[in-house]
Parts: C-alpha cells; structure tokens; sequence
C-alpha cells in the first residue's frame, strides 16, 4: 500500500499556501505585499503556476493539474516590503508548517530567500 500523501487539489493547495504566507506577513507588518508567484512541478509531469498581488483578491492558478499527486516541486518568489528576509521566511516554515498539521507530508526549501536592499530612498 502505497502511503505517500496524496494532494487532491494541487492548485487549490497551492493558492492556500501563497493567501497563507501573505496573511502572515500582513500580520507581521508588511507595508506593501508586492507579488508571491510560484511555478509548481509535478512528479506526473503537470504544470502549474499561482500568483497573488493581494490579500484582497486572492491566488489564482493556471495551467494542467486536475489530478491527485503524491508530490509538488514548488519555485517560489516573494516579493514583500517592509519585512526582513528572515521574517518572510519565518512566514513561509511556519504555514508549510500548519499545512502539514493537517495532512502529513514532506517538505525541504532548497534555496534560503534573500534581501534586496533599495537603500533610504525607495
């Protein structure tokens, strides 16, 4: 028996996951959320990409995902101002975090994010 995790609706976890993290740093008191997008890979060879600009008007998704998979590959970009890379980050564990709460599986991120500094005039 086969006791992978199985994501139903890839698309709809992943448009949870970008409101989630964009929420969190809204509470942490971001100034600006400016754009999270993420392009996902599936093991099954689907592809997807989500984008949010706001809390407001949500994640949207598109592209081929309409099937269960046991896995998703996510490259993910967060552009938010007025936090510290560390706290985006910080956002980014700690709803990966909640979301395994509640269904069990593995995740590891691969690459640490990084601060772009615009310096005191942007």
């Amino acid at each position: 028996m086969d006791r992978r995790p199985r994501f139903a609706d890839p698309r709809r976890l992943v448009a949870d996951f970008l409101e989630a993290v964009a929420r969190c740093c809204d509470e942490k008191g971001a100034s600006v959320i400016g754009h999270l997008k993420c392009y996902a890979h599936l093991p099954e060879g689907d592809h997807f990409r989500c984008s949010l600009t706001s809390t407001r008007a949500g994640a949207r998704c598109e592209g081929a995902a309409g099937r269960q998979t046991h896995a998703l590959e996510l490259d993910l970009a967060v552009l938010v101002y007025g936090l510290t890379s560390r706290e985006v980050g910080a956002c980014v564990t700690g709803v990966l975090e909640n979301l395994r709460s509640r269904e069990p599986f593995d995740f590891s991120l691969q690459s640490p994010s990084t601060s772009h500094d615009h310096g005191d005039d942007h």
